[in-house]
């Protein structure tokens, strides 16, 4: 992806002066970034279809750079490409899943929809990708704007539904975000639109605690696309992460019999870790270990497991499973992070006080060299600062020379505040349970 990518960024700096008026594009043109949006729709956590996508839109840029279609692909690959995972964000004390992108990646898709604007301003599907990259950036009055200017410009409310409703779910405004996905799912013909809304309306029915509701979107999505291994797969991380592993592992063996893809795997091996510790709590350590092993032959990692799956809901019996056989609870995973820092980051408080509970250290320094007070204030978290302060945190330790007093700052005078003036008798009012 990053050489393409690199290539197509040159194409954008170099390009020749506007026009004062956007050529239109030919019928070849037009199938071909059809067939681009597509192959990014439908990538999933598949990077194939991102790779074919750059591709596509390299060619393009490279028989006209200035064909504006081509550049709001381009912006949405590199949304698409850039992305390395959910993160818990938080928004006036309401917390929504949110992207985490690999760095520089949503700055060059603005650069592309910048460069589409300037040469057709009244196209709407550029406008349509801006709002989702505005609120990304978590600058929800801008989103909003620019989704409203893709309405009156007459852009395609598939995406612009699926966008608009995810702007809602960040706000907190659950009744509307599901009334826009309903919609898509009710009226949209753009399979990969419905796919979306489906997956947008299981993560908020998990939110709200409504499991059993989740599945059964989920159900209905598989038997819209029974042959759909990804959505297979993904209703297998959707079971373990509600810890039905004996359920997930069978739905994970089950896509891996249509498609025997990395992500799938994964998940089988977390589902078999998760049963592991399910019947090692039970009391069966024979039957235990059979899991144990077979997780282990797919992804032997052991310290990767405990920062990755301890950072979790609900897998405080992996990380005492992990603990007893000497891994440690601040191992790091495959970026540097620990447990800890991972549910920090996500704005998980549940889950760093249960961390916080079976010893985890607030002060292990992860990717970066952050610690968890520093990226809890970064995120202005106060029931996380609050907890970590009260494991022993140190308030005075810098990245970059930025304190956590520096980085709350910014967002959230209060809580600068609050670490300023945090005693060590504090701790009696915040404090984890023991340990």
């Amino acid at each position: 992806m990053k050489s393409r990518t690199t290539v197509v960024a040159l194409l954008l700096s170099v390009a020749s002066a506007l026009a004062s008026a956007a050529a239109s594009p030919s019928e070849d043109s037009l199938k071909a970034i059809v067939q681009a949006r597509d192959l990014i729709n439908s990538s999933g956590s598949n990077r194939e279809p991102l790779e074919r996508a750059d591709r596509i839109i390299a060619d393009r840029l490279a028989a006209d750079p200035n064909d504006y279609r081509a550049l709001v692909e381009l912006g949405r690959l590199y949304i698409a490409s850039g992305y390395q995972g959910s993160r818990y964000a938080s928004y006036h004390g309401h917390v929504y899943i949110a992207g985490d992108f690999e760095a520089g990646a949503l700055a060059a898709a603005r650069q592309a929809l910048d460069k589409s604007i300037r040469i057709a301003p009244e196209y709407g599907e550029a406008y349509v990708v801006m709002g989702h990259l505005l609120m990304i950036e978590e600058r929800f009055g801008q989103a909003s704007d620019a989704l409203q200017k893709a309405e009156r410009l007459g852009a395609d409310a598939s995406w612009l539904d699926i966008y608009r409703g995810n702007l809602h779910d960040a706000r907190a405004e659950l009744p509307q975000a599901e009334a826009c996905w309903q919609k898509v799912i009710d009226s949209s013909k753009d399979p990969y639109a419905i796919n979306a809304a489906y997956h947008h309306m299981i993560h908020l029915r998990q939110s709200q605690g409504r499991i059993d509701d989740a599945a059964s979107l989920y159900k209905v999505l598989l038997a819209r696309r029974p042959e759909d291994a990804w959505t297979l797969g993904n209703y297998a991380a959707f079971l373990h992460e509600v810890r039905r592993d004996e359920e997930a592992i069978a739905t994970a063996r089950a896509a891996l019999a249509l498609s025997n893809y990395g992500a799938v795997r994964r998940t089988l091996a977390m589902s078999l870790y998760g049963r592991w510790a399910q019947v090692l709590a039970a009391g069966n350590p024979a039957e235990a270990e059979k899991y144990f092993k077979e997780a282990q032959s797919i992804h032997p990692d052991l310290d990767s497991v405990m920062a990755n799956e301890g950072s979790q809901e609900n897998s405080a019996d992996i990380v005492t499973a992990l603990k007893a056989r000497n891994i440690a609870i601040d191992a790091r995973n495959e970026t540097g992070d620990s447990a800890l820092q991972l549910a920090v980051n996500r704005n998980q408080a549940r889950v760093v006080k249960t961390l916080l509970s079976l010893g985890a250290n607030p002060n292990v320094r992860g990717s970066g060299g952050w610690t968890p007070l520093l990226s809890a204030a970064d995120e202005g978290n106060e029931e996380i600062v609050r907890a970590l302060l009260a494991a022993g945190a140190d308030r005075d330790t810098n990245v970059q020379g930025r304190t956590a007093i520096g980085l709350a700052l910014r967002s959230n005078p209060a809580l600068a505040q609050l670490i300023a003036d945090y005693r060590t008798t504090d701790a009696s009012r915040a404090a984890p349970p023991a340990r």
